[in-house]
């Protein structure tokens, strides 16, 4: 039979075993979440990466396609003004013509 004290001793060693049993077992837990957090961390960042990439992809097509509406519209003002220039290039010659017929 044990005395009270081996009794005393033996629980004490018990509960120092599960105080570390449990200690070991919150740092697995702990060493788990953080591993967990970390995946679910890279994941949102790279889903975060590819929708950036997606809208700046979009932007730039947006871009791109004001760009082009607005060289084309300016292209065709400036044909629209070339033509109305060349419509009036003769009667201009005949000006200048008949002005410099008068000086000379």
């Amino acid at each position: 039979m044990h005395s009270i004290i081996e009794e005393i001793t033996l629980v004490e060693q018990q509960a120092n075993k599960l105080r570390q049993d449990a200690v070991a077992a919150a740092r697995e837990q702990v060493a788990a979440a953080r591993i967990k957090k970390e995946k679910e961390l890279a994941a949102l960042d790279e889903d975060l990466r590819l929708k950036l990439d997606e809208a700046v992809r979009q932007a730039e097509q947006q871009g791109e396609s004001a760009s082009a509406e607005i060289l084309q519209k300016r292209a065709d003002e400036s044909k629209a003004a070339c033509d109305k220039a060349r419509a009036h290039m003769p009667a201009a010659v005949d000006y200048i013509m008949e002005r410099v017929v008068d000086e000379v």
